[in-house]
């Protein structure tokens, strides 16, 4: 990734890797390696990237939401254990904790209950039962 306010020089510094990777024989990807403004942010490895912050991917955040949907129902219908439901939220946690997102993970994990064998109330929330 390569970040600058000038479109010319960019392109100039995209011409130049193309020329060195040429001599590699390597090519840049068409649709991959383009040149476009830096408010747009840059996506890479779950989180868009932009020259002063870091913020994690929509489609990461989504993926998560599904993801403490379904360990909730797993959880309240005995598929899992609330150690391997802490294993992936905190896996998901570290990722984040790399982007500007304290914000998120507060509103994301707040109120979230996992529950044996409800089927009713609130699909999320932390809660250890003892058995």
């Amino acid at each position: 990734m390569v970040f600058d306010n000038s479109k010319e020089k960019l392109s100039g510094i995209k011409a130049e890797l193309e020329s060195y990777l040429g001599s590699l024989r390597l090519c840049l990807h068409r649709n991959k390696s383009r040149v476009y403004p830096v408010k747009d942010g840059v996506r890479f490895l779950g989180y868009r990237i932009f020259p002063t912050h870091r913020l994690v991917a929509k489609a990461n955040i989504l993926a998560m939401r599904r993801r403490m949907h379904r360990y909730s129902r797993q959880y309240r219908e005995g598929e899992i254990s609330l150690a391997q439901v802490r294993q992936c939220i905190q896996s998901w946690i570290g990722h984040a904790c790399h982007a500007d997102s304290y914000r998120l993970r507060s509103r994301l994990l707040t109120g979230v209950a996992f529950q044996r064998g409800k089927a009713g109330g609130a699909p999320w929330g932390l809660v250890e039962q003892q058995p």
